[in-house]
């Protein structure tokens, strides 16, 4: 990695060897979304059954748990036509940055020997 490189850099990273850690990470997220739905279905319950102006407002449970659904399936929509997209160009923007993937910058120093290749090359004829 060259100086500049190195200065540009905003926070230092470990560069390998933190894979696992990684895929833990993704796995305990992935298998969050199961646990956050009990909660919340246990959060809503108890709070039907105790605030007497939910009872007021939607008559009964089920009406209030199929507004709570609809609500997150106007979220879930929102999330895949805007933050996504947000997100995808985002996560792109940094996988293109050689200070943050370590394959950019394998292939940034295959380029730099291929070039010097291409000039011994030239230089030998």
């Amino acid at each position: 990695m060259s100086e500049s490189e190195e200065k540009s850099r905003l926070l230092p990273q470990l560069s390998s060897g933190v894979i696992r850690l990684g895929g833990a990470k993704v796995l305990f997220q992935r298998s969050g979304i199961i646990s956050r739905m009990i909660t919340m279905v246990s959060a809503m319950s108890a709070a039907w059954s105790t605030t007497p102006v939910l009872r007021d407002a939607f008559g009964t449970f089920w009406l209030f748990l199929s507004t709570a659904v609809l609500v997150l399936c106007a979220w879930m929509v929102f999330d895949y036509a805007v933050i996504y997209p947000s997100e995808q160009s985002f996560n792109q923007g940094q996988s293109q940055r050689a200070e943050r993937s370590p394959l950019k910058r394998d292939t940034e120093e295959i380029k730099r020997r291929l070039k010097d290749l291409e000039t011994d090359g030239e230089n030998a004829k």
